[in-house]
């Protein structure tokens, strides 16, 4: 039965949705910059920060090393965060504007994604102890954090979007104990905060 509606819901998408998209530039999306530092980094001084998203080390070409937190969708939400990482003593912090471009190797869009688990709290050795994870599933993983909770999904492109590509994602998040997750489509509408 839930293969049934997994196919008529798939199929729905297809004939109603768009199937050929091109990339698209999201707005709106938003991550804090901690902090750009010239030394090796220590990476536990970062390690509280750790419960408001997902921490992420960039070299530069001068030298230097940017460490940023997180990817928020709206400006509100990543306010809302720095005001929490500066009370944890990093003063410095900013919020960064981050024009996303959903894109496949293929130039492909992306246009669904496979949300299975939404959580106030992530835990990331919760995910990482998962050894059932494939590296071509943990390439379309997706975190996000809105409205005070991270939302865990895949990223599913269209037109390779199919209910067999549907159906090995949810089969393989059954083994991991998600028991439920369900279909999002991405809208062409621009993001309300700016």
């Amino acid at each position: 039965m839930q293969s049934i509606r997994l196919f008529m819901t798939v199929f729905a998408l297809l004939c109603f949705g768009q199937t050929a998209v091109k990339a698209q530039i999201v707005k709106g999306t938003y991550k804090l910059r901690i902090a750009a530092m010239s030394q090796a980094i220590d990476s536990s001084v970062f390690a509280p920060l750790a419960k408001y998203g997902v921490l992420s080390f960039e070299p530069t070409d001068k030298g230097l090393t940017r460490v940023y937190l997180g990817k928020y969708m709206g400006k509100a939400t990543a306010a809302k965060v720095l005001a929490l990482v500066k009370k944890s003593g990093f003063k410095q912090a900013y919020i960064v504007q981050e024009d996303v471009l959903f894109e496949s190797v293929n130039g492909d869009a992306l246009t669904h994604s496979l949300q299975f688990s939404a959580d106030r709290f992530l835990d990331i050795s919760k995910l990482q102890a998962k050894a059932a994870w494939r590296e071509d599933m943990a390439k379309q993983l997706h975190i996000s954090y809105a409205n005070g909770h991270y939302r865990l999904s895949f990223g599913l492109l269209n037109p390779s979007f199919q209910a067999v590509e549907v159906e090995k994602f949810r089969n393989a998040l059954l083994s991991l104990g998600y028991k439920e997750s369900f279909l999002r489509r991405f809208s062409n509408k621009k993001t309300a905060n700016k």
